[in-house]
């Protein structure tokens, strides 16, 4: 059994989100994938001239998938297999 294990990591921002896949023993990044927020780089949902700026709740929920389908894709299959997926707000999965 492979000692080597891996977390996927996922960061909300202002206008994307981001996923990691980082080893844990040296920080060392061995996956990464970006996604923009769709609809906050349409202007939905912002007015500069009234400071009002604020997402989309699709945007989250679809920038996630992708973010994170992106980032798997680039990950080789031995590390996949060593990954662990930890979701605050939802079920905790061990692949």
């Amino acid at each position: 059994m492979s000692k080597e294990k891996y977390v996927l990591g996922v960061d909300f921002g202002t206008d994307s989100v981001r996923s990691v896949i980082v080893d844990t023993s040296d920080g060392r990044v061995l996956a990464s994938h970006v996604v923009n927020f769709k609809r906050w780089g349409d202007g939905m949902f912002c007015d500069s001239s009234e400071n009002r700026f604020r997402q989309h709740p699709l945007d989250y929920m679809e920038g996630l998938e992708e973010s994170v389908t992106g980032a798997l894709k680039t990950l080789p299959g031995w590390a996949l297999r060593n990954t662990l997926f930890v979701f605050f707000h939802g079920p905790c999965l061990k692949i």
